[in-house]
């Protein structure tokens, strides 16, 4: 049974999918104009391009379509949906700190703990509202109340503000 889950805005994972689809069809055009002026180097390194491109066209298109949470959690776990088929379940027991930064479109969360495969011993988690700013609070708040209902310490660190001096 799930407890919180935090959605993608899907906007954005279209209007990314987009984005890449017209990149591709930008570079085919690329390629095929290099190639006939017998620049077959470009075209090359323009085909390597491409296939960046199609892979995260092919990466956002799953996410809109499948509607892939960011975040699921669970009343005893955390799972988080990776760009792989894998998923990644962290126990909140395993679960030895966690730090929320915040900035003007995104939440990150880090959870660290014993059981990740990451060398930092950290697991990532971005929640980015491009077009949905007005919910981050909400979400920030909803996540709050569901770590601390774990009783799971909650560290949140804030980006450094920067200002120009007169």
């Amino acid at each position: 049974m799930n407890e919180l889950v935090i959605v993608n805005d899907y906007k954005k994972v279209f209007i990314y999918c987009f984005i890449n689809f017209l990149l591709t069809i930008l570079i085919m055009f690329g390629i095929m104009w290099f190639y006939i002026h017998s620049q077959f180097l470009i075209a090359f390194l323009l085909i390597t391009a491409i296939w960046f491109s199609v892979k995260y066209m092919c990466h956002y298109a799953m996410c809109f379509i499948k509607h892939r949470p960011v975040i699921i959690f669970r009343k005893n776990e955390i799972v988080c949906p990776n760009k792989e088929k894998v998923e990644q379940i962290i126990k909140y027991k395993d679960i030895q700190e966690v730090r929320i930064m915040r900035d003007w479109k995104s939440i990150k969360l880090f959870f660290k703990s014993n059981k990740t495969s990451h060398p930092s011993g950290y697991i990532y988690v971005g929640i980015s509202y491009l077009f949905k700013r007005s919910d981050l609070n909400r979400v920030m708040d909803e996540i709050e109340k569901c770590l601390e209902k774990h009783n799971l310490k909650i560290n949140k660190i804030s980006k450094g503000v920067y200002t120009c001096k007169k």
